[in-house]
């Protein structure tokens, strides 16, 4: 229970520490504030998903990584996205369209592979 604990205090505060820090040296830079809501913070949120991933696929849990990975997006998608549309309404801007878009193929490229390594592991 205590290495449960440690971990889960481990990957939040390195998480915050990461996106805080991180934003604070992109600011004393003067870089973007939409830069840094794209690259630094969304990065330091997902940080934690990809060192759980990470260790589990060292574990030889695969089907675990990716499910954090997938189950992770699913949720920024569907619940961020929504509770922030609800607070706020989201314009129709050229750089969210592009986002979208990104998101779309990125999600048909993985489908794809799973595809495939499906039927790569079903032939052997």
């Amino acid at each position: 229970m205590l290495y449960i604990f440690l971990g889960i205090f481990g990957l939040a505060s390195g998480g915050h520490w990461g996106v805080k820090y991180s934003v604070t040296v992109a600011i004393y830079l003067n870089l973007s504030h939409k830069f840094i809501g794209l690259t630094l913070v969304a990065g330091g949120t997902s940080l934690p998903d990809l060192v759980t991933s990470i260790v589990a696929s060292k574990k030889n849990k695969v089907d675990m990584a990716v499910g954090n990975v997938v189950g992770s997006n699913i949720f920024n998608i569907f619940f961020v996205l929504a509770v922030s549309a609800g607070s706020t309404p989201l314009p129709d801007d050229v750089v969210l369209n592009w986002d979208a878009g990104l998101l779309v193929f990125c999600s048909g490229l993985l489908l794809a592979f799973f595809w495939i390594r499906k039927k790569m592991v079903s032939v052997q």
